[in-house]
């Protein structure tokens, strides 16, 4: 495999992980309880750790596997994909420690 297939199956691998399982659990669990009514307990509970936990494993894997699929794909992509453009602009948060901003002297 060549270094951009990598890239690729890292891409792909990232965006399995990330895919709509709670989702799709909600609405299981609300298909259960209409079906089955108070029965449903025990399912429903189940799918709410279930979403849970994978809201904190999601939480905690986020920025470690974004961080190594962008470097997979700079890595693929190489120095000279980025050759002449320009850096973009880093936006920065101006916070206001007195009064709120843009009403100074409007009475």
């Amino acid at each position: 495999m060549s270094e951009s297939d990598l890239a690729i199956v890292a891409a792909l691998v990232v965006a399995c992980w990330f895919g709509p399982r709670g989702l799709a659990s909600v609405v299981f669990a609300l298909l259960a309880l209409e079906d089955l009514g108070g029965s449903a307990r025990t399912a429903v509970t189940v799918i709410s750790i279930t979403v849970l936990l994978s809201v904190i494993a999601h939480g905690v894997t986020a920025e470690p596997l974004a961080r190594r699929c962008a470097a997979a794909l700079s890595g693929a992509a190489g120095d000279q994909a980025h050759a002449g453009q320009p850096e973009l602009a880093t936006r920065r948060l101006i916070r206001h420690t007195s009064g709120a901003p843009g009403r100074a002297g409007m009475r």
